[in-house]
């Protein structure tokens, strides 16, 4: 199983920064491949939660994340309140009760874990890790900021948009707050049936693995923004990067 999971876990680095290299030679990515790596993301990280916690812990944090995220899509995308009135392109794939593609609960999913695994590293570092109102708050944020990275890019590359575009690169400022909430639903839910505590079996490298995926993630995303000149977006990224990636390095070393 863990080599399964490590296999997983670089083949997906590789192909985050393959889908911002292909956008340079003009490559569009099939709405499939995006499906697969995202089915491939939540299965890697499903293996990671197993390994370092336990398959019950792993299955009750997959329900939670991925039923969360299409409840608050679905009620979002009816009624606008969540995250403003918005749409996907018609090519995103499949989707759930016609509206929501399979992916984005998906990713929910896999973004919130990688959140969660960089938040409790943190805690762990500073010595609040039972702290667990705090931590849930905190992995909230961190999953917040990434939408400040991810998004300006989705809305320039047609994956969404708003009705009535906000200021932030087109985007609303309560999207944000959507984000938070949704990222808080998920923690909450989570830590109300589990009490995760890592396996003392597993390496610290290997626990922290997801940890340094968030790094790496959203310093992929920062950079695109910098190129396309988002330069807030990019600034936030970086910043976040920077922090996170100081921390995730004390705590392997």
């Amino acid at each position: 199983m863990l080599i399964i999971f490590l296999l997983g876990f670089w083949f997906l680095c590789a192909s985050m920064f393959f889908n911002r290299a292909a956008q340079h030679f003009g490559i569009t990515l099939s709405r499939s491949f995006i499906l697969f790596q995202a089915l491939l993301a939540v299965t890697t990280i499903f293996l990671h939660a197993t390994l370092v916690y336990s398959a019950e812990t792993a299955a009750i944090f997959m329900i939670a994340g991925f039923f969360s995220g299409f409840f608050m899509e679905w009620i979002g995308m009816k009624t606008g309140l969540i995250f403003g009135r918005y749409s996907y392109a018609k090519n995103s794939g499949p989707t759930l009760w016609g509206n929501v593609p399979l992916a984005i609960p998906l990713m929910w999913c896999v973004i919130s874990y990688m959140a969660f695994s960089m938040s409790t590293l943190i805690f762990d570092i500073i010595g609040f890790s039972d702290a667990y109102g705090m931590l849930i708050v905190n992995a909230a944020i961190l999953t917040m900021l990434w939408d400040f990275v991810a998004d300006p890019l989705a809305v320039a590359e047609d994956g969404w948009k708003w009705e009535a575009p906000g200021i932030y690169y087109g985007i609303p400022a309560h999207n944000f707050a959507g984000w938070f909430a949704t990222a808080l639903l998920i923690f909450t839910l989570f830590f109300s049936i589990a009490s995760p505590t890592p396996s003392s079996n597993v390496s610290v490298f290997i626990v922290s693995l997801p940890a340094l995926g968030y790094c790496l993630m959203t310093a992929i995303f920062a950079r695109a923004c910098f190129e396309r000149e988002f330069r807030l977006a990019a600034a936030i990224g970086f910043t976040t990067t920077l922090i996170c990636f100081c921390f995730w390095l004390y705590y392997v070393l």
